[in-house]
């Protein structure tokens, strides 16, 4: 198996799981925003909604990255490549 396609699947699992964490943090933050009992009550709405767009769209790139890279690489990376 080509290394580099293995390094660029790392790097992919990478970004996947960077993005991962963005949204994760997007929700607490919307979570946050969203409290009625706080004064600065939803004044983060639309930058929130903005960032969880992005990341979505994020994750979509990251998906065709994948694809045209290769399910072999892929399979390398996580599990070793089986072919020595």
């Amino acid at each position: 198996m080509n290394t580099n396609k293995i390094l660029k699947a790392e790097q992919l699992d990478h970004l996947s799981r960077l993005v991962d964490a963005l949204t994760g943090k997007a929700s607490i933050l919307s979570a946050l925003d969203n409290d009625a009992t706080a004064e600065d009550y939803i004044q983060l709405s639309e930058e929130v909604k903005t960032i969880q767009h992005s990341a979505g769209r994020m994750l979509a790139a990251i998906q065709k990255c994948r694809e045209l890279n290769g399910v072999e690489a892929e399979y390398d990376y996580l599990f070793g490549s089986i072919i020595k």
